[in-house]
């Protein structure tokens, strides 16, 4: 991070926490694990859940909510190919960061991609344009560091309070996490065990444990199995996204 403040790290990276280079993944303390199976964890994701599906905190239907990866040409999605011939998934990210990361951790070193920002109307019609090819799951805010993740089937993501609803989901679940986290890892500054807060406080918080995620009982409902991705794929699928705003091309 301090490398990176002062200017000797590329500013085309992102900032990161440098023990995730060389550990990505870490299991919870047992009692934050415990802690995060409770019925209190479960009760403040649900409230977090219903301010984020309500005005003010709603996203507009209108405006620009999910980024994609497109290929340097901006004519093919980046797909991930599903095991045991579950065919391609389309990653779908909540906010541009988490795409960069997506990008700089696993697809750094191949061809340029571009990120294109969508609203849920927008996305909606290029779901429909790529299961014509044969992609039919999508993946929101999948973490590059970890090996399995839950995927949504897009045959029942029909409208934009479809795409919303799953956001929220989602997003509801990483915000009750960081928020247990980081608290957590206040108290455990305050008691003295640094090398615990550091660890809980880098924490990516889509993911509850080392190497997956944990889907909560509302998610699993909307979502199928989790899946040990293959490497993703480029180029694949033609999405046509009317006056869908591209965010640039990665050198």
């Amino acid at each position: 991070m301090l490398e990176w403040l002062t200017g000797k790290r590329n500013r085309k990276e992102l900032p990161e926490y440098s023990a995730l280079r060389s550990t990505p993944t870490r299991g919870l303390p047992s009692d934050l694990a415990d802690a995060e199976e409770s019925k209190a964890f479960a009760t403040s994701r649900d409230a977090l859940e219903c301010e984020l599906r309500k005005p003010p905190r709603r996203p507009l239907d209108d405006a620009p909510l999910l980024t994609e990866l497109l290929d340097a040409s901006g004519k093919g999605v980046v797909t991930i190919t599903l095991p045991d011939n579950g065919g391609r998934c389309l990653p779908v990210f909540s906010t541009p960061f988490r795409a960069f990361d997506y990008m700089q951790t696993l697809l750094a070193s191949g061809p340029p991609v571009r990120y294109l920002s969508t609203s849920p109307p927008q996305l909606i019609q290029m779901l429909r344009d790529i299961e014509a090819i044969g992609i039919k799951t999508l993946v929101l805010d999948r973490c590059p560091r970890c090996s399995i993740f839950t995927n949504c089937g897009t045959s029942s993501l029909k409208t934009s309070e479809d795409l919303i609803g799953i956001w929220c989901i989602f997003k509801a679940t990483e915000l009750a996490r960081a928020n247990l986290y980081f608290s957590y890892a206040l108290e455990a500054a305050r008691a003295g065990r640094i090398e615990t807060a550091r660890h809980v406080a880098s924490r990516d918080c889509r993911s509850r444990k080392s190497g997956g995620s944990s889907p909560t009982p509302a998610s699993r409902a909307a979502c199928s199995n989790t899946q040990r991705p293959k490497t993703p794929s480029r180029g694949q699928g033609i999405p046509t996204v009317p006056q869908a705003r591209s965010m640039g091309t990665e050198a």
